[in-house]
């Protein structure tokens, strides 16, 4: 059982494997399961028909000569298909089942059995027509098959007692055929219409889905910090991008003036979707506690406490989920203090024209057990005036380009210094980044979140 089970998973992969990923059938799921098993049961039936073409064509030559015929067509349809990248797939199986049933029928006539030998192919016939295209099609195959029958009614295949009695026999035959196929007609109609709601409160759920996951992304932005231009020691100017489809996305911004001092977070959860959204909620919400009500004032206690705050949640998920965080305390004179773990920290003093690269060390939020706190070490720098500060995430150093190769943060420090030589406006800074971003990588929808945080002491 394992082993059939195996082999038709592998079918059903290599039945679209010869396709792009961004091909419509692979996007749609009744196309793409429509397909599958066309290619999966066409390969099956050719392989049946070769065999049994092979083993009768000594004793009946006429029945095995279009039982391989009809293998042989089936093959060549489905390389046709393969060929065709599945463009018109239906038409050339619709083209298959017609030769099949005509064979199926010559089949019949020759092998001069009443009832006819092959009357679960034609019932086979409506239910691929009623698969491949609609009700009327299948019912119009329905009537061609019951009108082939009758020449049968007249078949001389048996000796019976009378003239009457096989004619008796005959019609009953008849009759149990057509109603029967009437009858595979009908639960091929009752499937489809049981599938067609199915269907529409499956949209329908998804499309409620989706509205609530555009809500997610949307409040999540929302909340994003304002940027700052003028006033103050310190200017910033955040962007985020989720990743297509996600609508709620992992990476976290933040900044805050609180008592003299102005705080910058950046982290990001792992995974996307409602669970990471939800998790960046929660970071911001135990970081806004901890800085405005309790007044923690050290780096390393704040990220300890929120550390204790998120384990305790993301432990009882399903979804393990950790996130990387760092936390940066300007004070006023230009002294930085962070603590936490994530991507490397660029610093740009345009009085040297030096690019300073500084290591974030630590643990990660909510990777160790809930029930201890973990302590974060602090490190610390100096800013001048006019000194630009680079965070980011992920999103930018692991995307590829043209040659699929990852950007890494020697391509971001490139893009960084192309960036200032145009402009030393940080939100100009930031488009201009993400412009090469795209440029480098040759599409606009990414495969992750992607955020970047400029900031500049202005005095």
């Amino acid at each position: 059982m394992r082993t059939s089970l195996r082999i038709l998973r592998f079918l059903r992969r290599y039945s679209t494997a010869f396709l792009h990923p961004d091909h419509p059938f692979l996007r749609d799921y009744q196309e793409r399961r429509r397909l599958q098993i066309i290619m999966v049961t066409g390969g099956l039936l050719g392989v049946f028909m070769l065999i049994r073409g092979i083993l009768v064509i000594r004793d009946t030559p006429e029945i095995g000569g279009i039982v391989l015929t009809l293998a042989f067509l089936i093959f060549a349809g489905m390389s046709l298909i393969v060929a065709l990248r599945a463009k018109g797939y239906r038409w050339i199986a619709l083209a298959l089942v017609t030769v099949a049933g005509g064979a199926n029928y010559a089949n019949s006539y020759l092998s001069r059995v009443f009832p006819p030998a092959g009357l679960p192919f034609a019932a086979a016939v409506v239910v691929a027509l009623h698969f491949l295209f609609n009700r009327w099609m299948s019912l119009l195959g329905l009537v061609v098959q019951i009108v082939a029958f009758l020449p049968f009614l007249y078949q001389q295949d048996f000796h019976y007692a009378s003239e009457g009695e096989r004619q008796f026999w005959h019609t009953r035959f008849f009759a149990n055929s057509a109603v029967s196929l009437g009858i595979i007609w009908i639960l091929c109609e009752a499937y489809r219409s049981v599938r067609d709601q199915a269907e529409i409160r499956l949209n329908r759920l998804k499309a409620e889905l989706a509205r609530d996951i555009t809500l997610a992304g949307k409040i999540q932005k929302d909340l994003l910090p304002p940027n700052k231009s003028e006033g103050g020691p310190y200017q910033w100017h955040g962007f985020m991008r989720t990743m297509s489809g996600a609508g709620a996305g992992g990476d976290y911004i933040d900044a805050l003036e609180i008592r003299g001092h102005t705080w910058f977070a950046m982290g990001d959860v792992t995974g996307h979707g409602i669970q990471a959204g939800l998790l960046v909620m929660l970071a911001r919400t135990s970081l806004h506690q901890v800085l405005r009500d309790q007044q923690v004032q050290d780096p390393g206690k704040v990220l300890s406490l929120l550390d204790y705050s998120f384990s305790r949640t993301a432990s009882s998920l399903t979804e393990k989920s950790f996130m990387t965080f760092v936390l940066m305390r300007f004070d006023a004179n230009g002294k930085v203090t962070f603590a936490g773990s994530h991507l490397k920290i660029l610093v740009y003093r345009p009085a040297e024209d030096r690019m300073d690269i500084l290591e974030t060390k630590g643990p990660w939020i909510g990777v160790l057990t809930a029930d201890r706190r973990v302590s974060f070490d602090e490190f610390t720098f100096q800013l001048g005036i006019g000194d630009i500060v680079l965070l980011y995430t992920d999103g930018i150093t692991e995307a590829r380009d043209a040659l699929g190769e990852a950007i890494e943060v020697k391509g971001l420090l490139n893009m960084f210094r192309e960036a200032l030589q145009e402009s030393q406006d940080i939100e100009k800074i930031n488009h201009r980044i993400i412009d090469l971003l795209v440029h480098a990588t040759g599409k606009n929808i990414f495969d992750d979140d992607l955020s970047l945080l400029t900031i500049r002491r202005a005095h």
